[in-house]
């Protein structure tokens, strides 16, 4: 085997372990998740973020589960409701995904304590529903510093920076006879 063929190979080794590592690490890639069980389902809410602050864009997606097998239970659609303690801030329903992740996103409007209340429901009426609490924090803008935080745009960017290197080094090297 060529030198050239080893690294050809170890490239595609570390491509394959870079696209399906994401797969298998998490459902809910460096955000939080919110766990409930209620009856026979395990509910399962992902979000986007690890701190949740006020103004700034949180997506949340939205799973339910056969709890003896965590086999995702079929549905139609999701209920959702957002509270702060004093008033409904956000209500409504957000139908199945037909590809992916059923996601919706919010910003919420100041920080505090919140409450987000999901109701899955199938063709045949309400299968399980659940409340988090959730505390909101300050915006970064609004406390005068930018801290570095990771996200799942970074990390994937810096992969891909790195594959991209790699394959143009093998590309444009310079070939030597052996």
């Amino acid at each position: 085997m060529t030198k050239f063929s080893l690294h050809l190979n170890v490239f595609w080794a570390v491509l394959a372990a870079v696209v399906a590592s994401p797969l298998s690490v998490s459902a809910h890639n460096v955000g939080r998740s919110f766990e409930q069980e209620v009856g026979n389902y395990f509910i399962d809410i992902g979000s986007s973020e690890l701190s949740i602050r006020a103004g700034e864009p949180a997506a949340f997606d939205f799973d339910i589960l056969a709890k003896d097998s965590k086999e995702p239970a079929p549905f139609a659609s999701v209920w959702v409701r957002v509270e702060d303690g004093r008033k409904l801030l956000f209500a409504g329903g957000i139908a199945k995904a037909s590809i992916g992740k059923t996601v919706m996103t919010y910003s919420f409007p100041h920080k505090g304590a919140f409450t987000l209340s999901v109701r899955f429901q199938s063709e045949g009426g309400s299968l399980a529903e659940a409340s988090f609490p959730l505390t909101v924090e300050q915006p970064l803008s609004a406390s005068g510093t930018q801290k570095f935080s990771f996200s799942r745009d970074l990390i994937g960017g810096g992969l891909a920076g790195l594959i991209v290197g790699f394959a143009a080094s093998f590309m444009f090297r310079k070939r030597t006879a052996v």
